[in-house]
């Protein structure tokens, strides 16, 4: 779901990311598993987020 989401901010789509609440729901997950290769992907989306 985060490479989904960082693909959609790759391609200037940032909205389709957070409308789809992609990026919430991998932040929740990550959060509640601990997984650090979720937490990867989500600072990959964080980077691809940045202006």
């Amino acid at each position: 779901m985060s490479r989904q989401a960082t693909a959609a901010a790759a391609e200037r789509q940032p909205d389709q990311a957070v409308e789809t609440e992609i990026a919430r729901t991998v932040a929740t997950m990550a959060v509640e598993t601990r997984s650090a290769r979720m937490r990867q992907e989500l600072a990959t989306l964080e980077r691809a987020m940045r202006p």
